[in-house]
């Protein structure tokens, strides 16, 4: 068996996070050690900070397609912003109970819906996925009415890369205007692959997280429409206007920054972004090719150009990715946050995957630099490991 210290390794697990981009490690040095006072300081050693805590505002702003950058409150994380959203959401019952969401949300929306549901006697109302991932738009539509306090939907499923088109969100904030419901684009696996227009498309509230595209861990960003009377999830201090509080990590926000500059930049070059998807189509049909037990998911649905969803039927998608590993190709088996649970993925389940099929899937999700020589390589590791594994599979 190859070990993966023959070679270098092949990471196709961008989609969990991928490395710091080197302009975003170069802004964010000097905040850690010459300009490493609090940006909130109104002494000199503040300024600094402030002024790059400001920029990377404008920056971000600019990634989100936000008109205002005040617009722009920062958090400690991805999952930090969806937790903001849902308990402010939470906060227009009794007269609003219901939340709305697809049920191809991460669980960093389902599980904190269900423990607000189950607190404070919320009706959750999931909208369906087809058979190919796509969000049931007309099914979302007839289920926003006037007792809906937010409708929260996922841009980008980062498990099979499957995405809205502008069209679909359009209408969508359409109708939640016209019933007063707020909508949500849980934008964390999109951001830096498809463009972005908070304003235009007219919703109200959106989340990215900057370590998915290559900005540091341990930040988070939730865009918030001007007007929409938001109650904040932490408070304390008067950071964010009032919108969050705690000390702002002004070093990983200077990256944040950075990084939300070359990500807008790249998914706005059409060129390429169309070679990369071409990179990740070749490998999705020639390991189909190598191994015909394998089938690609989502692949009539518009995804984000760098991710394939793959079942491979008789196989554990734990001991896939585990051998992989020796392999030296870096893989998950769903999403990194339950790329450990046995049980199949939820979102490959709504999608009338068979449980047995659910729990046999790998997820590649490529960086942007992925290379002719990344997909051949790839091509051949993995399709060896996967005959090694159906080698020792039982007949049926």
């Amino acid at each position: 068996m190859q070990s993966s210290s023959d070679a270098p390794i092949l990471y196709f697990d961008a989609n969990a996070t991928p490395p710091v981009c080197g302009e975003a490690l170069a802004a964010m040095l000097p905040l850690l050690q010459e300009h490493f006072g609090n940006a909130s300081s109104a002494h000199a050693m503040g300024r600094a900070p402030a002024a790059a805590v400001a920029r990377a505002r404008e920056q971000i702003a600019q990634l989100l397609g936000a008109q205002e950058s005040s617009e722009v409150v920062f958090t400690g994380g991805g999952t930090e912003s969806l937790n903001a959203v849902l308990h402010a959401a939470a906060e227009r019952a009794p007269a609003r109970p219901r939340l709305l969401f697809s049920a191809g949300e991460h669980s960093a929306v389902l599980k904190p819906a269900e423990r607000l549901a189950a607190k404070l006697g919320l009706e959750l109302v999931p909208i369906p996925l087809d058979s190919q991932g796509r969000i049931q738009i007309e099914a979302a539509l007839s289920a926003l009415d006037g007792r809906c306090a937010l409708l929260s939907l996922i841009h980008a499923n980062n498990e099979t890369g499957v995405h809205l088109e502008h069209g679909q969100i359009q209408r969508l904030a359409e109708r939640a205007r016209e019933v007063g419901a707020w909508f949500h684009l849980d934008c964390v696996a999109s951001a830096g692959k498809l463009p972005l227009e908070a304003s235009r498309w007219g919703v109200d509230l959106v989340t990215v997280a900057p370590h998915k595209f290559y900005g540091p861990k341990g930040v988070g960003v939730l865009w918030v429409r001007r007007g929409l009377e938001f109650t904040p999830l932490l408070i304390g201090g008067s950071q964010e206007g009032g919108r969050r509080a705690g000390t702002l990590n002004s070093a990983g926000l200077a990256g944040a920054g950075a990084a939300a500059e070359v990500a807008r930049k790249f998914a706005a070059d059409s060129a390429r972004v169309q070679a990369q998807a071409a990179l990740r189509d070749r490998f999705e049909r020639e390991l189909v090719q190598r191994v015909p037990q394998a089938r690609a998911l989502g692949q009539a649905a518009p995804r984000i150009f760098n991710t394939t969803c793959l079942v491979f039927p008789g196989v554990t998608g734990e001991s896939a990715q585990a051998l992989l590993s020796e392999y030296g190709v870096c893989v998950s088996s769903g999403s990194a946050c339950g790329s450990a649970k046995r049980k199949g993925s939820h979102v490959l389940l709504a999608m009338g995957v068979p449980p047995s099929e659910a729990t046999s899937t790998l997820r590649f999700s490529f960086l942007r630099s992925l290379t002719t020589g990344d997909v051949e390589a790839g091509l051949e590791r993995t399709s060896q490991a996967l005959e090694h594994l159906y080698a020792l599979a039982p007949t049926r």
